[in-house]
């Protein structure tokens, strides 16, 4: 079972969001901030991280890049209801941005998700 984490700053949407990955058979947490998404990896790991990008405090460029740095190989996707290209500037170098926009379907989150994770070569 796959670890999420998702990150927001609207308590609705995480648990409205949470709801759909636990329906959708992942393992889900949630943090309020980037800097809880932060101290949670650090203690655990997550597959892949879902992040909105506006956030009071670290933003969600930021949160994913700390993540990231300490967790190469997590799969991240930033949403937002603004309208940004991604330069990869925002993320880690090495990999570039998934971006989800506002609105979308808790769906279309899950499967976004299951997109990205299905990208990523397995190890054996």
């Amino acid at each position: 079972m796959a670890r999420v984490l998702i990150v927001d700053d609207e308590v609705a949407i995480l648990g409205l969001l949470a709801t759909a990955f636990k329906r959708a058979g992942y393992d889900v947490a949630t943090a309020k901030s980037g800097e809880e998404a932060i101290a949670m990896a650090e203690t655990s790991r997550y597959d892949a991280v879902l992040s909105d990008v506006s956030m009071s405090g670290m933003d969600g460029h930021q949160t994913v890049s700390r993540i990231r740095m300490q967790r190469p190989g997590t799969v991240a996707v930033l949403m937002s209801g603004v309208h940004i290209e991604c330069t990869g500037a925002c993320c880690v170098p090495v990999q570039h941005c998934t971006w989800l926009q506002k609105p979308f379907s808790p769906k279309a989150a899950v499967d976004m998700i299951a997109e990205r994770l299905a990208a990523v070569p397995k190890v054996q």
